[in-house]
């Protein structure tokens, strides 16, 4: 069934004419020019079902809030359905002139779907998230958007799904997070790729991108002006990105397996003390065992890397890491990179074929350790550097190491 709204230039269609022809399913075609909406209940304003194809009027459409929305106000509501799709209009959640601020009011809310598909919007100005797809939403895609001057995120997963695909959007002026990614303990991601996006105007945000209980997935090609996040995921291959001006580029945190952080462009925020990339270990215990977590099985590989006063790469736990064939400009005068023994034991450490240019720093490789804590079965060969100092730094107790006596100095 076909349900085609064709809009005359003096046609006027309500809020109510809409959900009439949404209720209907098929093709429905939005009224041209603004046309406002209000609150009707908790999900939503409007509300999309299953096999239906909402799109944009040729002369444009947008949907605003009204002046003075209820809170919860959402502009798009998807509960319960299946194989929507959303084209090429405009949504508009008018933050500076509503009475109620709240973080969940939010451009499009998803729960309980399937067979989701968003391309060509543009989406700004809500209160809360741009788009919020909420729990057991799966094989959803968003390509082409613009989510702009969004108050909490520009895109918000938060809870189980199979199979997402965000490609070739930009993210711009949003106050918390560009994506927050937030699966849980026994409510995970998998099987998702981002690629081609841009996040921009983002200075100094502690988190720009969150990934949180995602598996497999593939995060490539995208240029991120601030700070991405990933912890208790697994098999994530981050490659070919830009991370710039981020408090860190990459923070590595709680249990994480086979992570690829490769040939990507990583730099930090102003030159103040950074971190590019961080690994680290906890003592605050995680989801699964209440234990201290780890990192096992990370790659960094390949990446030029051009980081602050602080170092390139600090390792605070870790086994089985490779850190190996990064060219890292250091501008600090500390060590570009550190492995430290804290909470953990660092097993199986190998840093080789790393190239560091800084004629300024202590030296190119710093252990540290404290309160007995060892690093087990480091290697360190193949590296060069043109520092003063081309040695290392041992601060840590060291067992069944392997250190190249000396290290190549290149002129």
């Amino acid at each position: 069934m076909i349900n085609l709204l064709l809009v005359s230039l003096l046609a006027i269609q309500t809020q109510a004419d809409i959900q009439e022809d949404l209720d209907a399913g098929g093709t429905v075609v939005l009224p041209a020019g603004i046309t406002e909406v209000d609150y009707v209940t908790g999900l939503g304003c409007l509300f999309v079902h299953s096999n239906t194809i909402v799109e944009g009027h040729p002369d444009g459409s947008t949907l605003k809030l009204r002046d003075g929305a209820q809170d919860f106000s959402r502009i798009l509501g998807i509960n319960d359905a299946e194989n929507v799709t959303l084209r090429n209009f405009s949504i508009d959640g008018n933050r500076d002139n509503q009475d109620v601020q709240g973080e969940h009011r939010a451009g499009i809310w998803i729960n309980n779907s399937s067979n989701i598909h968003i391309h060509d919007l543009t989406i700004e100005n809500n209160e809360g998230d741009g788009i919020q797809s909420h729990i057991d939403v799966n094989n959803q895609s968003y390509e082409n958007l613009y989510l702009n001057n969004n108050g909490r995120s520009g895109i918000a997963l938060t809870g189980y799904g199979i199979g997402l695909k965000i490609k070739d959007c930009v993210f711009e002026n949003t106050d918390f997070q560009a994506i927050d990614h937030e699966g849980f303990q026994f409510d995970q991601y998998y099987d998702g790729e981002i690629s081609g996006c841009e996040v921009i105007e983002y200075p100094g945000k502690p988190h720009t991108w969150s990934f949180v209980y995602c598996n497999n997935y593939l995060i490539r090609d995208n240029k991120i002006q601030g700070m991405v996040n990933i912890l208790w995921s697994k098999d994530v291959r981050f490659v070919k990105n830009e991370v710039y001006d981020g408090l860190y580029a990459i923070y590595l945190n709680y249990n994480s397996d086979n992570v690829l952080i490769a040939d990507n462009k990583l730099s930090n925020w102003d030159g103040d003390d950074v971190e590019v990339v961080y690994a680290r270990g906890s003592n605050h215990g995680n989801h699964e065992t209440g234990g201290i977590s780890f990192q096992s099985n990370l790659k960094i590989v390949s990446n030029e890397i051009d980081a602050g006063q602080n170092s390139a790469i600090n390792l605070y736990s870790g086994k089985n890491v490779v850190i190996a064939s990064n060219e890292i400009d250091y501008q600090g005068d500390n060590y570009p990179i550190i492995v430290k023994s804290t909470v953990h034991n660092p097993t199986d450490i190998t840093i080789s074929g790393n190239e560091i240019t800084n004629p300024n720093c202590n030296g190119m490789l710093a252990f540290s350790g404290h309160l007995g804590n060892k690093i087990i079965r480091a290697t360190v060969a193949g590296n060069s550097a043109t520092n003063r100092y081309v040695g290392f730094c041992c601060g840590a107790i060291m067992v069944d190491e392997y250190i190249e006596p000396f290290f190549e100095r290149r002129r």
